[in-house]
């Protein structure tokens, strides 16, 4: 039965004592059953952290000397695995157009460990890097773009050389995370199941942690939302309708919250009870494995704008 309680009050969950939410909802612990490394990136394990999408797009950000490099325009993400493509920030003056792409391993977490920044010396170290246009839209799901965008700045892309690399040409479920806000989503039924509310990024290890749902109905009354990991959600039949296979029954037991008072949504314990809930690997634990850009073999591709 729904509560209208403002805390979790879902199964274990409810007996967990979760500390308040500070500036980007930081994550202040590593988790212990992460895998040490994240296959195919060559890279440690970042403790998880959550930014809203709602409160850093469009937003300044700074390198690791407090330099302002630009603005925050937009992650575009592969919902079916569960990665983040690569960021856009507007850098201004820049020669050959302000809109630089960065993987995500190109942003870390400030000497607070409370603000996001990206890790460049400064803005002219942008020059030659690659851009971002309106007529690439269609093609922002390209492999051979995104590898690009991975070797220029000298990294491995995540998808080769794991046990699952692939041929594709396209990632399988790709928007940018600015358009995914406000998104209907729908079950496999064609029932309206409510609108995505937010997107909550683990940005510094490359990954979408949960998608928000607002949902229709009784579910979604005093500001409710429900965090679910990303790969529940598949293509819809329009760029502004997105499918899954969860439905208004399977929300009432699972984990949710009030809008305007979230928990430590980046707490590994809480996260690996969403994930576990839904049936799905949570990526920050040993044994989580690889998943090709598609998200499984032989899936069509294509993108959504």
């Amino acid at each position: 039965m729904k509560t209208t309680s403002k805390t979790i009050v879902w199964g274990a969950v409810a007996a967990m004592s979760l500390m308040p939410v500070f500036s980007l909802m930081r994550a202040q612990t590593t988790n212990t059953n992460a895998a040490s490394t994240s296959p195919g990136a060559g890279m440690s394990q970042q403790p998880l952290s959550a930014e809203r999408a709602n409160q850093i797009l469009r937003k300044d950000i700074q390198n690791s000397q407090g330099q302002t490099i630009g603005k925050i325009n937009n992650f575009v993400v592969d919902l079916e695995s569960g990665r983040i493509l690569y960021g856009i920030v507007n850098v201004s003056g820049l020669p050959g157009g302000n809109q630089v792409v960065l993987p995500p391993n190109q942003f870390g977490l400030g000497t607070n460990g409370t603000n996001l920044i990206v890790k460049v010396d400064d803005k002219m170290s942008l020059t030659n890097a690659p851009r971002w246009s309106a007529t690439q839209a269609p093609e922002m799901g390209n492999v051979s773009f995104v590898r690009g965008v991975y070797q220029h700045f000298g990294q491995q892309p995540w998808w080769e050389g794991g046990p699952t690399p692939t041929s594709r040409d396209t990632f399988g479920n790709v928007h940018p995370v600015g358009k995914l806000v406000g998104t209907k989503l729908q079950t496999s039924s064609n029932t309206n199941l409510g609108t995505i509310k937010d997107i909550a990024l683990d940005v510094p290890n490359g990954r979408v942690l949960y998608v928000i749902l607002s949902p229709a109905g009784d579910l979604g009354s005093n500001n409710t939302v429900y965090p679910l990991p990303p790969m529940v959600i598949t293509k819809g039949p329009d760029a502004k309708t997105l499918v899954t296979g969860v439905d208004s029954s399977k929300l009432q037991g699972a984990p949710h919250f009030t809008n305007d008072n979230w928990p430590n949504v980046a707490d590994p314990a809480f996260a690996a009870q969403v994930y576990q809930y839904y049936g799905k690997q949570p990526y920050f634990q040993t044994g989580g494995g690889m998943l090709s850009p598609t998200g499984r073999p032989g899936a069509s591709g294509g993108t959504n704008q």
